[in-house]
């Protein structure tokens, strides 16, 4: 019973009128707190779809970038399911350089730029470096939407900048920010000096370093002890996508149940899925890092894994493969923020 109809009951020798006026104000009461009730009802509802919207354009914002270094040719939702998303054959197109600048510049760089924000931190006024610039959209968008101090990109071959300016310009950017560079690196070696970054940004590079723990070692050394690393790898090899053969053989665990003999005669004399390279060096670049062992290397170069997210993907398992485990099966990408151990050496 409410304090107000206790009230009431308590004030029963109160005159038959009086009763019938405080039943009315007490109808009326009643009366408005169920329109209030309602009207708050609604907003809530109203909310709740907002926040449902929102909940569900994250979920495939990070479904379409998660693979865009490799397959923004197609959607996530066809991986996932292992369906083919280009012709009939299996095979996939290449995406347009429309395309491509799109999910790069956009998509990946919104990736890296919120995976670090959810973190409490970010890039702005910071100097940053990007370990596999590749083309270098996605060091681009970070140079502009981010705005560090500096970003250097660097890569075993060096990105072509007039090329980058040329495909920049159709999106209406007519230079190349001055916070932004890009520089040569070794297999196993970054020029940039010792505690000089604050953040090292790589993105679908590492399945293809040849020797992780010496560039993880580099990212170490080159890290103020306040710095992070980014780092993101699609595919993963002992995923459904992994041997990166979408363009030849589509999906289904081609590179875990055919021979690497077999495989390297049909990826002879074609294009792979990164379009400067063949599909042969391609497919051998591949260092077949697995979760626990990305991890490892990790930690033997004195960093730790201090967030993460993965994505899995839902496949059908072939009998060739059923001996794997599960987890390297089915979890496609991952992506962490990794930070320098306290007992570390460096130092500014």
């Amino acid at each position: 019973m409410s304090r107000f109809g206790e009230w009431i009951r308590r004030r029963r020798f109160a005159t038959a009128g009086h009763i019938g006026m405080l039943d009315g104000r007490l109808n009326q009461l009643a009366a408005e707190s169920k329109v209030t009730a309602a009207q708050t009802t609604a907003q809530a509802t109203d909310v709740a779809g907002q926040l449902a919207d929102v909940q569900a354009q994250l979920v495939e914002l990070k479904r379409l970038t998660a693979d865009t270094r490799e397959a923004s040719g197609y959607t996530r939702r066809a991986i996932e399911l292992g369906l083919p998303a280009g012709p009939a054959d299996g095979s996939h197109s290449r995406p347009t350089a429309e395309n491509w600048f799109e999910s790069h510049y956009w998509q990946a760089a919104d990736q890296i730029l919120s995976f670090i924000a959810a973190a409490g931190l970010g890039i702005g006024g910071k100097d940053v470096a990007d370990v596999g610039s590749g083309d270098g959209v996605i060091d681009l968008a970070l140079a502009t939407r981010g705005a560090p101090a500096s970003l250097v990109g660097y890569d075993v071959t060096t990105t072509d900048a007039d090329a980058l300016l040329k495909v920049a310009a159709e999106a209406g950017i007519e230079e190349l920010p001055a916070n932004l560079s890009f520089e040569q690196s070794g297999y196993e070696t970054i020029p940039a000096a010792d505690s000089s970054i604050d953040f090292v940004v790589t993105w679908s590079t590492f399945e293809h370093v040849s020797e992780p723990l010496a560039m993880f070692k580099e990212i170490r050394r080159i890290l103020r002890p306040t710095g992070a690393l980014m780092l993101q790898i699609w595919p993963l090899y002992y995923s459904d996508h992994g041997g990166h053969l979408w363009l030849t053989h589509g999906g289904g665990f081609r590179h875990l149940t055919t021979a690497d003999e077999q495989l390297l005669a049909d990826l002879k004399g074609k294009v792979g899925t990164d379009a400067r390279r063949p599909a042969d060096d391609e497919y051998l670049s591949l260092n077949r890092l697995t979760l626990d062992e990305l991890n490892e290397l990790l930690l033997a170069a004195d960093m730790k894994v201090a967030r993460a997210e993965l994505l899995s993907e839902t496949v059908n398992i072939p009998p060739q493969v059923e001996g794997f485990p599960l987890s390297d099966l089915l979890i496609s990408s991952i992506q962490l923020l990794a930070v320098p151990l306290p007992s570390s050496p460096g130092g500014d």
